[in-house]
């Protein structure tokens, strides 16, 4: 029987990302309307606003990439990706 270690991992990776996503872009549109409407219409481009606004954005940002970090451990976990 397969442990369920990894779709949790996976699952929680996800929400932890997807609030850290809102939360980057409730954070780009405080900085600027233009900035919040470009990341969320072209929201690769938000990484320049992190770069430009580090103190503003770490916070979000960190959150974000957390929640990947826990996709992919799921992921190797349950054997879906080789690293």
């Amino acid at each position: 029987m397969e442990s369920g270690l990894p779709q949790l991992l996976m699952i929680a990776g996800f929400l932890v990302a997807f609030i850290g996503g809102i939360r980057l872009i409730v954070t780009a549109f405080t900085s600027s309307f233009l900035w919040g409407l470009v990341s969320l219409i072209l929201h690769p481009l938000i990484l320049i606003w992190v770069v430009l606004y580090w103190h503003e954005a770490k916070g979000p940002f960190l959150n974000y990439a957390a929640g990947w970090i826990m996709i992919l451990a799921g992921a190797q976990l349950a054997g879906a990706i080789a690293l």
